[in-house]
């Protein structure tokens, strides 16, 4: 009889992810920033189209073929990256993430005034992404935040120490002199 693995537990149920703020990274030391595993909090999806036209002779026939091609990269929620770099523009932080095994694909994130990190384009709609310009679709209505796998340890350090009390005769006497 064969015996059956237990199916993987669900992301979340292992991860206790959360958003990460730049208070989250003050915390943590920026000498520690690139060697945290981060995670996207929503799918992401980039998009470009291109046509190429290519032309034959054959017996004395020009031939032309049109080829349309359609480049989709997605990136779904809990996708996983690491920071490429980080660029503190004083009151603000950026970073760039790779997704990839290519480090030259980074996806830029951006503090937000709330101090979260959020996918940032200037241009929103249109971004290149390695050597090519993709259009930006936010899958599910929202720019994806980073999120960071995070656990809290409670640390108490008890402090104790006996009052050696005091004499009203030290009281009294201060007082008369």
């Amino acid at each position: 009889m064969e015996e059956k693995e237990d199916p993987p537990l669900p992301l979340e149920e292992v991860l206790h992810l959360q958003p990460v703020t730049r208070d989250d990274l003050n915390l943590i030391g920026t000498d520690h920033i690139k060697i945290i595993q981060y995670y996207l909090s929503a799918p992401l999806r980039l998009e470009r189209e291109d046509a190429e036209t290519k032309g034959t002779a054959d017996r004395g026939v020009a031939k032309f073929t049109k080829t349309s091609i359609r480049d989709t990269i997605h990136f779904e929620a809990e996708t996983m990256g690491v920071v490429v770099k980080d660029i503190d523009r004083g009151n603000k932080l950026s970073l760039l993430l790779c997704f990839e095994d290519n480090l030259g694909l980074t996806l830029p994130f951006l503090q937000t005034d709330d101090g979260f990190f959020e996918f940032y384009y200037p241009d929103q709609m249109v971004m290149a992404y390695g050597e090519q310009t993709y259009i930006v679709h936010y899958v599910e209505g929202i720019a994806p935040r980073l999120l960071i796998n995070s656990e809290s340890v409670q640390d108490p350090q008890v402090k104790s120490r006996k009052a050696k009390g005091r004499t009203l005769q030290k009281e009294l006497g201060a007082g008369n002199g």
